[in-house]
């Protein structure tokens, strides 16, 4: 086993790795990276409501769960920085937060998530030399884009699958290719130029660099396709002033989204009508993200202390001037609106004003580390910032570190910043003892909080399409905050059941986890009004019109009656 296991090793330092032997600790790290990298990018089962992310999801949480089982043991002392303190601080009081949330099971799941994935950046940072940790990430990135991009031929131009703005791509939704993107262009352009000697991983790199670029325009991602540009000439302009040369080299990302313009327009029917609207789009950035911006401004006004961690999209809609022309986009009677688009106000608006200022330090920190080491660096740290520019940038305008792949890839390249650092501060040793009882609660802590909502999702799903009222209702046990179980059981008791005390019941549950899906609330008011109850159907009415004073829908019930 040992000789073939080395054997395969021998081959990955064919294609350009360095020679590692596999009773070293770091190979058993390098192969489940990479394997989780390849896997995330592609998986999706049906079984779940999000048929991409929700098994992209498990697979992230069980990376998380195996660094930090792996590793417990790794370190004798533990040594704490600033930057270290002021996370466990931010992470204490994501947990806190969960006493007021409306959710509580997301509060604890988000601020679970964020507590791992931060403990992981440094496990990985502070376990390895900084060769070990770019490796990781470096081909991370390289060997998953290969597989993402003959999945993606194979589905595309071999089955002939169909695709649309939901499953755009392996990785899902049409924005979430652009936000790994971010990550995978610096960085596929980086391997090429550490592995130029290998003619395998050259050719291979420079392939999947030329079809990620042009499906960046494809997808028309305003976001990632900014943020590169701009991460270029921030570059650019520094080395200028830097070395009084203009460094060339360094604008291989504009270089390449010119030739994919060509092969673009080429490849694709009406090419040059279709990028032409995404160049009209980028530039007016039209996207109605600045009406979002105000509605959560207002939103952290209302609640200095936060909403809870994760609990964003719960109570947004009371915020959200639905019906005027200062509407948050894409939030309706029948649609929901996850995060305000913006990372920075998506913690401000759930811990408040001190600890939504805390994750600024925080993730400011990371950022100027990286600006650090690209001033006093080589070429390996111009391509990491260039990432890092691009994926703040981008996290500016989207849903960017809320997404399973966005999110691991952020986690290996943040691990890569901090341990290519250059800098000496105190740091507070912690006893051994207590990291390891901390990995060990997160750990297991992890794996019961996924596995009751995967059971939960699991059940739902299938319950609806099956028409299961029991399974659904054995899916609402296991979680009963999963609101989505919650208004699948509504509708099952309502069409299938036609039972309306027990729908109207089920709506209100999901009102205690959700209180301002104007859906459950416009239903409830109707369902009330049938069973004769007009005071509970006021107060529903009452409790739409707060937020939605034009909804029709509302305002019809009763009219013919005379019952306001």
């Amino acid at each position: 086993m040992q000789a073939t296991m080395q054997g395969a090793l021998n081959k990955l330092s064919y294609l350009g790795c360095r020679e590692i032997k596999w009773n070293d600790g770091y190979t058993a790290c390098f192969l489940m990276v990479v394997l989780c990298s390849c896997v995330i990018s592609v998986i999706s089962i049906d079984v779940f409501f999000d048929i991409f992310s929700g098994p992209k999801w498990v697979v992230f949480d069980s990376l998380l769960t195996i660094i930090l089982s792996f590793f417990i043991f790794k370190s004798k002392k533990i040594k704490v920085g600033s930057l270290g303190l002021l996370t466990c601080a931010l992470t204490f009081y994501m947990f806190l937060s969960s006493l007021w949330a409306p959710n509580v099971f997301e509060a604890v799941s988000f601020s679970l998530r964020f507590a791992c994935f931060s403990l992981a950046i440094f496990i990985i940072s502070s376990s390895f030399n900084k060769d070990e940790v770019l490796k990781i990430l470096v081909d991370g990135v390289f060997y998953s884009s290969i597989v993402f991009c003959s999945v993606l031929i194979f589905e595309r131009y071999i089955v002939g699958k169909a695709y649309s703005v939901t499953d755009f791509s392996p990785i899902g939704f049409i924005n979430y290719l652009g936000q790994v993107l971010n990550v995978w262009i610096p960085i596929l352009i980086l391997s090429i130029y550490m592995h130029r000697n290998s003619k395998v991983r050259l050719i291979a790199g420079v392939l999947s660099t030329a079809i990620l670029m042009n499906l960046l325009l494809e997808s028309g991602t305003r976001g990632a396709i900014l943020g590169l540009l701009c991460a270029e000439v921030c570059i650019l302009l520094v080395l200028l002033v830097k070395t009084k040369k203009f460094p060339v080299k360094y604008m291989a990302v504009s270089a390449g989204l010119l030739v994919s313009v060509g092969t673009f327009t080429m490849l694709k029917d009406l090419g040059p009508e279709m990028l032409q609207g995404h160049v009209n789009s980028i530039k007016n950035l039209e996207t109605g993200r600045e009406t979002v911006f105000a509605n959560t401004a207002d939103m952290i006004v209302d609640n200095p202390h936060g909403v809870g961690a994760g609990n964003f999209q719960y109570i947004h809609p009371k915020y959200a001037k639905m019906g005027t022309e200062q509407t948050s986009p894409y939030l309706s009677e029948y649609g929901i609106l996850v995060s305000p688009y913006n990372i920075i106000l998506k913690f401000y608006s759930e811990l408040g004003v001190l600890f939504g200022s805390v994750f600024l330090i925080v993730l400011s920190s990371v950022f100027y580390i990286s600006f650090k080491n690209f001033l006093f660096g080589n070429y390996v740290d111009t391509w990491v910032f260039m990432a890092v520019f691009s994926l703040c940038f981008h996290a500016m305008f989207s849903s960017v570190f809320l997404t399973p792949v966005s999110l691991l890839f952020s986690m290996l390249l943040f691990s890569v910043v901090l341990s290519r650092a250059k800098y000496s501060v105190k740091k507070l040793i912690v006893k051994r003892s207590v990291f390891i009882v901390l990995s060990i609660g997160l750990a297991l802590s992890i794996l019961f909080i996924r596995s009751a909502e995967v059971g939960s999702n699991y059940l739902a799903n299938l319950g609806l399409k099956i028409g299961d009222t029991q399974m659904v209702e054995r899916a609402i046990e296991i979680n009963g905050y999963n609101h989505r179980a919650l208004l699948g059981a509504s509708f099952l008791y309502l069409h299938k059941e036609q039972d309306l005390k027990a729908t109207l019941n089920s709506l209100e549950n999901t009102l205690e986890v959700y209180p301002y899906m104007l859906f459950s609330m416009v239903q409830a008011a109707e369902i009330s009004y049938k069973l004769g109850d007009f005071e509970r159907f006021k107060r529903y009415k009452n409790k739409v019109l707060e937020i939605y004073p034009a909804n029709e829908r509302v305002l019809s019930i009763g009219k013919d009656e005379g019952v306001e």
